[in-house]
């Protein structure tokens, strides 16, 4: 150990599982400071995620841990925090090497570069831990990722398209007259967001945010009601192969051609659509 007790190769050795997985989550939460005498990068998380992942920094010497809680106007203000930083000049400049402090525009190329191809799903599941929501709710099932409005999403993509994902939308947004701007990255089909679970989760090892891993299982329960071999018993739906959904459709007898109702995760929402439809039909 150096002086600071942090053990020798900690976040530069890209061979280490646990360095690549937290290289992964700096990249979405870490932060770096590099003024003057001031070497140092930090992370701040809500306090039960930290708690996850606290013991990676603990075995590799890092005692510089802390909790505190936000105020607003003297009211408690989110949920209580916890985080690090590390002053190290040397893991800084590596950092910095890797464009960790352009990492709101850039893409992560550089560090994937140095990390071994069978250990690159440790990266991206740190940076879906940091960065990334999966959702498994009827209504909003999705994985989306995060960033600034002028994120470089080429790695990301690279990787759907080496995934064979299919599907997948960038968003845009600016809030509060422009004060706040971000961009996501949005799948919504089960189907493409089992083959990236599948791939940062493979040969799973406890290893990240136990919760994120959880939505993901509830996730794969859904998975035997979107089997590929799926007919409706319902008059204009059927089931898309290619998106994991279901469509509803209406024809018009005296145009010939068939109207699109919208797409679902649920037959019977597909159903419902349609019946919806057909009932305006008649009160028109």
């Amino acid at each position: 150990m150096n002086k600071n007790n942090i053990k020798s190769g900690f976040l530069t050795d890209t061979k280490d599982k646990i360095n690549c997985y937290l290289l992964g989550f700096l990249w979405a939460d870490g932060w770096i400071t590099d003024k003057g005498y001031k070497h140092s990068v930090s992370m701040w998380l809500k306090k039960e995620d930290f708690d996850k992942i606290e013991c990676h920094f603990r075995n590799n010497g890092i005692n510089t841990i802390y909790e505190k809680q936000r105020y607003n106007k003297g009211k408690k203000f989110g949920k209580m925090g916890k985080g690090t930083t590390i002053t190290n000049k040397y893991i800084v400049n590596f950092l910095l090497e890797n464009d960790y402090k352009s990492k709101s525009i850039m893409a992560p190329t550089k560090i994937l570069d140095k990390i071994p191809k069978e250990l690159r799903h440790y990266f991206w599941r740190g940076y879906i831990d940091g960065d990334g929501c999966i959702s498994s709710k009827r209504n909003k099932r999705e994985l989306a990722i995060w960033s600034t409005i002028d994120q470089d999403w080429c790695e990301v993509i690279n990787l759907l398209k080496e995934l064979g994902v299919g599907n997948y939308q960038i968003y845009k947004y600016r809030r509060n007259g422009g004060k706040h701007k971000s961009s996501v990255i949005r799948m919504g089909s089960v189907n493409d967001i089992k083959l990236v679970g599948d791939y940062i989760y493979q040969n799973y090892d406890c290893v990240g945010l136990g919760r994120k891993y959880q939505s993901y299982q509830n996730l794969l329960k859904l998975i035997p009601t979107l089997k590929l071999s799926k007919t409706s018993k319902y008059k204009g739906v059927c089931f898309n192969k290619r998106n994991g959904k279901w469509k509803s459709t209406w024809y018009n007898s005296s145009t010939k051609k068939a109207v699109h109702l919208g797409w679902f995760d649920e037959e019977e929402d597909a159903y419902e659509k349609r019946q919806k439809y057909l009932q305006s039909l008649t009160t028109s």
